[in-house]
């Protein structure tokens, strides 16, 4: 969890669509750069000599996962930790911080 995508309130109010569309497409860039990543696995490892089933093994298949499903105990972290060292005053709810048509991801 190092990337968030920020868009105006009145451009989801005006068009709610956008959220869902831009979560799409970088769901498909993440496909075209792990078909690339097949190609040419040196620049998408972590560890520099490892192949990609020995990466896999350690951190999965999805080495960079995207949406709240896989991403909602990371960004509570983020969040105490934020709560905790003084960041924020209190805790904020994922249902708070992310538009209404995303939750689900």
């Amino acid at each position: 969890m190092n990337h968030h995508v920020i868009i105006k309130n009145s451009i989801l109010r005006d068009h709610p669509w956008v959220a869902m569309e831009l979560y799409r497409a970088f769901e498909r860039s993440k496909e075209v750069a792990y078909q690339r990543a097949k190609r040419a696995q040196s620049v998408y490892l972590y560890f520099e000599g490892n192949d990609w089933k020995e990466q896999a093994a350690l951190f999965g298949e999805d080495h960079y996962p995207l949406g709240l499903r896989a991403m909602r105990k990371n960004i509570e972290r983020a969040i105490q930790g934020s709560v905790e060292q003084g960041l924020l005053k209190k805790p904020i709810r994922i249902e708070d911080l992310y538009f209404h048509t995303t939750l689900d991801t």
